[in-house]
Formats: structure tokens, sequence, C-alpha cells
């Protein structure tokens, strides 16, 4: 809604092709807390109905108009609290490799660690730059920060 294009939120599907990792959005959907939602309601679209931890699922506005996929060039990776809020902390090689592992977990339950899986994440965590910042829901900042993040 802010011109942004959204690409995924906790889930999505990485490819890699002989110069570029590529990210694919999986859902029009969002699952948000009660915190956000009450917050920030433009975010509920069509409402779906509230998940067995009280989150609130709905698909996304019209106004967002997320691609299917696009070259990805970084991830930060998000977390509630911390002590320096709205501030980009890069991460090192084996951070990045952990994180890698936390995120592809699911994947690793549903198919099995496979070879190329293991490739993969090498391959992530070398090519692919982490960095980590701690929020609190204040979009207009988490805004700022990145534009002046992705400026430089």
């Amino acid at each position: 809604m802010r011109g942004w294009q959204l690409l995924a939120d906790d889930r999505c599907f990485l490819t890699v092709d002989e110069r570029n990792v590529v990210v694919s959005g999986l859902y029009r959907t969002a699952i948000l807390t009660d915190h956000v939602a009450r917050k920030h309601p433009e975010f509920i679209g069509e409402p779906l109905g509230v998940t067995h931890t009280n989150k609130v699922a709905c698909r996304l506005p019209t106004a967002v108009s997320p691609v299917s996929d696009s070259r990805l060039r970084g991830v930060v990776h998000l977390s509630a609290g911390g002590v320096s809020p709205y501030q980009l902390h890069r991460v090192g090689l084996s951070e990045c490799l952990r994180i890698w592992q936390v995120t592809l977990f699911p994947t690793v339950q549903a198919i099995g660690l496979h070879p190329e899986l293991l490739a993969l994440v090498s391959h992530l965590a070398q090519t692919i730059p982490i960095a980590r910042m701690s929020i609190d829901w204040d979009l207009d900042q988490l805004e700022k920060t990145m534009t002046a993040h992705l400026e430089r």
C-alpha cells in the first residue's frame, strides 16, 4: 500500500539459476497477530477467520499487489523487541548459515536432508547478505529505515 512490493512473509520458494537466487511468494493471504491487526486494520482485506493461536487470517487488501517472484538481493531477519530497534546489524557467515538452516527447516522436515539442499544453504550463506533488525511494529519507522538502507 506504500509502494513496496511484498514478496513473502514467513514462507517462500527459493530457486537458483546460473547467476541469481530467485524468491517467490506463496500466498495472497496473511496471518496477523491481534496487536498488528488492531494497530493496522488497513492490512486486513477479506477476513478469513482466527487461528488456534488467536491470530487474524485474511486475504491481503487489493491495494497490496505483491509480485510473484524477484531476484533476491538480501534478507532482513526481523524480530520483535530488542535493545536497538530499527538498527540494521549485518551478520557473519556462521550466523547466516544458522538463519538459513532455521528458515529451511520445514523443507528439510518435508523432503529430508538432500545434498542439493546443503549446497543451496552454503550458496545462500555466501552470496546473499543477511541483516538482523528488531522492530516494535512502527511501520513508518520500518519504512524509513529500509528506504535509507536501500538508498545506500
